[in-house]
């Protein structure tokens, strides 16, 4: 039986654990960081998951549509990592026949 707490938290868009918070929100009490507003952008942007992870957020949570940047961003990479899974499959069928 999952703890009523945790189901709360979830709900509410938190993390479950006790200290479980995103890199963005860890990295934002260091000293230093809060003077350069772009490590932000680049802990969001830069980090693959996290679009992924913020889209998913907004739809389960909210259930509005993720914002605009967020999507093309998620779409973008879909595309991206969908064309370099056709052509390293194309590239290596033949041996995969052997392998297998």
């Amino acid at each position: 039986m999952p703890d009523r707490g945790c189901v709360a938290r979830l709900l509410q868009g938190r993390p479950a654990g006790p200290d479980r918070r995103p890199a963005a929100a860890v990295l934002q009490g260091l000293p230093g960081v809060q003077s350069h507003p772009w490590i932000g952008s680049l802990l969001r942007w830069g980090d693959p998951v996290a679009p992924f992870i913020a889209a998913m957020r907004a739809v389960v949570y909210s259930g509005a549509v993720p914002p605009a940047t967020t999507l093309a961003y998620v779409l973008a990479a879909a595309a991206l990592a969908l064309g370099a899974g056709i052509l390293l499959f194309r590239r290596f069928s033949r041996e995969l026949a052997v392998v297998l």
